[in-house]
């Protein structure tokens, strides 16, 4: 049977969309609620003056649309490993590095941000932008922009040839230089079955041009039910 797509936007975008979660998931793609997603890899980081790449581990909860928690440790060589915790349930940016106290923010800026990220993130699994509060156009033959019309946040999706995603991006502040750059997710090397999920082999993250993760997914898990003190740093 086809994919069911409730959200809005001319035919050409809504085949396109269709075309890429065919080329993902075949004719029954999972919906999606909530995801555990385990990730390795490594990250850009600066150890001193260097910038360098260092090993990484990460474990990231989405509750679609908007809300993350972000759990990471860094190992960089002869250097203490390094933890936090980051999460966004919407409205309030929260995070924790190692053990020190929670810092929160409710700048409107960050928060921004911080959706158009979720947003871009989950655009990645496709099927978060099938729902009614979405409205897709298209921007050119392989590429379209999925738009949440709650929140006006939008990111735009480009596939291959073959109509399998090559990368999603939208334009935000930064928080780490307080410019506003172009955050993209590109993936690449393939599909694979991680669980009983269909995901990329390797996920990169950059802002502009400067890469910031390089990661494979390990482990997954769909639709399991998170307490919303999870988004909030409450809980582990």
């Amino acid at each position: 049977m086809p994919v069911l797509l409730l959200a809005r936007g001319d035919q050409d975008s809504r085949t396109l969309l269709r075309r890429a979660i065919e080329a993902r998931y075949g004719l029954g793609p999972p919906a999606i609620d909530t995801l555990m997603l385990q990730l390795k890899g490594r990250t850009r980081t600066k150890i001193g003056p260097v910038a360098t790449w260092v090993p990484f581990e990460g474990t990231a909860y989405f509750k679609f649309p908007f809300s993350i928690r972000w759990n990471f440790t860094m190992r960089p060589a002869g250097v203490s490993f390094s933890s936090g915790e980051e999460a966004f349930d919407g409205t309030v940016c929260r995070k924790r590095h190692n053990r020190d106290p929670i810092m929160a923010t409710t700048d409107a800026e960050q928060v921004a941000s911080a959706q158009a990220r979720v947003w871009t993130a989950g655009a990645v699994l496709l099927m978060p932008l099938t729902e009614h509060y979405v409205e897709l156009r298209m921007a050119s033959e392989r590429t379209l922009d999925a738009t949440n019309t709650d929140h006006k946040v939008t990111t735009r999706l480009s596939l291959n040839e073959d109509h399998t995603l090559d990368s999603t991006a939208t334009e935000c502040l930064n928080p780490s230089t307080g410019k506003r750059q172009n955050f993209s997710i590109q993936v690449s090397e393939g599909q694979n079955v991680i669980g009983d999920l269909m995901l990329p082999r390797k996920i990169s993250v950059f802002w502009d041009s400067q890469p910031e993760f390089e990661l494979a997914p390990v482990a997954v898990e769909i639709n399991a039910v998170y307490d919303e003190a999870l988004f909030r740093l409450e809980s582990n």
